[in-house]
């Protein structure tokens, strides 16, 4: 992908950035706070709400001036659900898996653009305590779950210090113990 950057138009990934901004834990964000989650300037901010409002991405609660997601994320997310038989394939064998070893068990992905684990489905535990709190469509940082570390540890090393040598250095919560040692 190298040399691809002077074909990219700047509003796009910082319009995208704002969308990334909201997540379960954050469903409604004001102007500021948006403009300080991107790095981006008030005015820029607010003329991107504009044009995502327009275009249904966004919707803002008039009473309180706060922004969220709007009907065309969900559109979208449809398409790729309808479309990613995946999960149906794969339930299954987690099913199996659940019930041989009796605890929680996940699939899934690895978005390497932002480090995290993207859960894609989950089936809990047969044993009445360790309920996890991650939930389908949740993310978390790679570094601190299982599986993510299981997804790193099968990436190349070239690969992995590609998407992680830029995220690794500012992570939030190291794990008690690093990924050579689990």
């Amino acid at each position: 992908m190298a040399g691809t950057e002077r074909y990219q138009v700047r509003a796009v990934p910082r319009a995208l950035d704002l969308l990334d901004c909201f997540t379960p834990d954050h469903p409604e964000l004001g102007l500021m706070e948006l403009a300080d989650r991107a790095n981006l300037s008030s005015s820029t901010v607010y003329r991107l709400l504009q044009t995502l409002e327009w275009r249904d991405y966004i919707e803002e609660d008039r009473q309180t001036g706060r922004y969220r997601l709007g009907l065309s994320c969900l559109r979208l997310s449809a398409v790729v659900i309808a479309h990613w038989d995946l999960r149906d394939r794969i339930r299954p064998l987690l099913a199996e898996l659940r019930n041989e070893c009796r605890k929680t068990v996940h699939l899934a992905i690895l978005d390497r653009h932002r480090m995290e684990v993207v859960y894609l489905e989950k089936m809990d535990g047969l044993l009445p305590i360790g309920m996890m709190s991650s939930h389908v469509g949740g993310r978390s940082p790679a570094h601190c779950t299982g599986v993510g570390k299981a997804l790193l540890a099968f990436a190349t090393p070239q690969k992995w210090w590609r998407s992680t040598g830029h995220v690794l250095h500012n992570a939030v919560r190291p794990t008690p113990l690093p990924i050579w040692k689990t």
